[in-house]
């Protein structure tokens, strides 16, 4: 997750143009504070090969498969419902 600055995303095969090294590539992803990458990778549903580069000073929280695990599972795990029963 990005907490300050913002980042630029390229996907592997688009910046695999050995002839320039400083083409500028047009399907780059911009993002900003608060916007997050590689969700997928962690939850194992698919392999993705990006490069990411700053833009801009920037700080980032990182977690780790099992990390991002937890927080998901204490997140979106369907908590129970207690009725109240009145006597």
């Amino acid at each position: 997750m990005i907490l300050k600055g913002s980042v630029e995303i390229y996907e592997k095969s688009s910046l695999d143009d050995e002839e320039d090294e400083n083409k500028v590539v047009e399907n780059a992803k911009v993002m900003t504070a608060v916007g997050s990458f590689g969700e997928k990778v962690l939850t194992g549903s698919r392999v993705r090969d990006f490069t990411v580069i700053c833009r801009e000073a920037s700080e980032f929280v990182v977690l780790d498969r099992a990390n991002y695990q937890e927080v998901m599972r204490k997140s979106f795990w369907p908590k129970p419902f207690i009725y109240p029963i009145s006597m």
